[in-house]
């Protein structure tokens, strides 16, 4: 019973021995984390480094050598001891997904080691920039880049994700669609190619909203890249801005709407005029309750014109044609625009027909 005894005794200690070695190594990663996230390169390699040497074989050993190979490259420069730190984890690891993972990245790092790998530190230390959300500094190793090497292999993926950093977080639109504009012309077969495109037409949406450039520029993703992920986002874009300058927002509360007659609707001038829909209001209206009414009625009607360009006007009338209520006018892009007027019953026989003729030739 004794050996027994003492025998679990020794596993309950190994247990809590193991459980607190693997604390102490969380904790020791997470430090290193934190130093990466602050900044402090020198001291997270350190501690990245310490932490592989006495936890080789941790779970989280696989994340702590690729952020040191990182940071060997973006930092230090040292492109051999990145590889050295890869090719331990390679020696030290089995598992399917891991060597995956760290092979792709010895690829990376042999491939794009033009330049004496300079353009591929600059490109590391972007990167690192940007996970630490340094976004200026990013922007800045990214165009350094370009500026010094814009023959190397990393310069179309230079050029994106500097255009991408400063269409999306620093919010310059105008400089993103040059750079995403640039792209496209020096590097047409880059596969960053269709997505250039696509944020090309969102720059200028940012810039012009709708505006014919913005619809050529999505209708040019479909036409020049139509399989891809970029133009079904394209067309979803374009199809959103298109509902969207269509839309009219009720500004008026609707318990002041009333209720009121239609009398004509149609493109009552011509087939190039307004669409417009002449209704009968009940008398002594409040003004709120004539902008609900024509809001209201704007609301039934304006979706029945022909081209979405079409205006359309909302004529409202106490008594048709003689005492005017008011009138709404609406364009797409733009908001609607309401007045209120009672008018004076006019004369009878032709001066009506007169009155009313000019007040449709005026538009109002």
């Amino acid at each position: 019973m004794s050996i027994r005894r003492t025998a679990t005794g020794a596993a309950v200690v190994l247990a809590l021995s193991t459980a607190g070695w693997a604390q102490q190594a969380d904790r020791q990663l997470a430090f290193a984390e934190q130093l990466h996230r602050d900044g402090e390169e020198a001291f997270a390699l350190l501690e990245y480094k310490r932490f592989l040497f006495h936890n080789g074989r941790h779970a989280q050993a696989v994340k702590a050598g690729m952020a040191a190979a990182r940071l060997y490259i973006g930092y230090v420069g040292d492109i051999g001891a990145a590889k050295r730190t890869l090719n331990a984890l390679l020696a030290t690891n089995n598992a399917p997904s891991v060597r995956a993972d760290v092979t792709k990245y010895l690829q990376f790092i042999e491939v794009n080691s033009d330049y004496n790998a300079k353009p591929l530190m600059l490109f590391v230390a972007a990167t690192e920039a940007e996970g630490r959300s340094d976004h200026d500094g990013a922007v800045k190793r990214y165009a350094d880049l370009l500026r010094d090497f814009p023959k190397a292999r990393l310069a179309d993926d230079a050029l994106f994700q500097h255009a991408r950093l400063l269409l999306e977080k620093l919010n310059r639109p105008a400089e993103a669609g040059v750079a995403f504009k640039t792209l496209i012309g020096k590097h047409p077969t880059s596969p960053h190619a269709p997505e250039a495109y696509y944020y090309y037409a969102y720059s200028l949406e940012q810039q012009h909203g709708y505006h014919p450039s913005t619809v050529q520029a999505y209708q040019r993703v479909a036409a020049v890249h139509p399989k891809s992920d970029a133009a079904l986002r394209a067309r979803q874009r374009l199809a959103a801005l298109q509902r969207a300058r269509q839309a009219i927002k009720r500004q008026f509360d609707r318990k002041f709407v009333r209720t009121y007659q239609l009398l004509q609707a149609g493109y009552l001038v011509g087939p190039h005029g307004p669409y417009i829909a002449r209704v009968k209001v009940p008398a002594n209206l409040s003004e709120a309750e004539v902008k609900a009414t024509m809001e209201d009625a704007l609301l039934a009607y304006y979706q029945k014109r022909a081209k979405a360009d079409d205006s359309v006007q909302i004529d409202a009338y106490y008594d048709y044609p003689n005492s005017r209520a008011g009138w709404a006018t609406w364009r797409a892009d733009q908001p609607p625009q309401y007045t209120v007027t009672q008018q004076k019953p006019k004369g009878k026989g032709k001066d009506v027909i007169k009155d009313v003729l000019i007040d449709i030739l005026k538009g109002i």
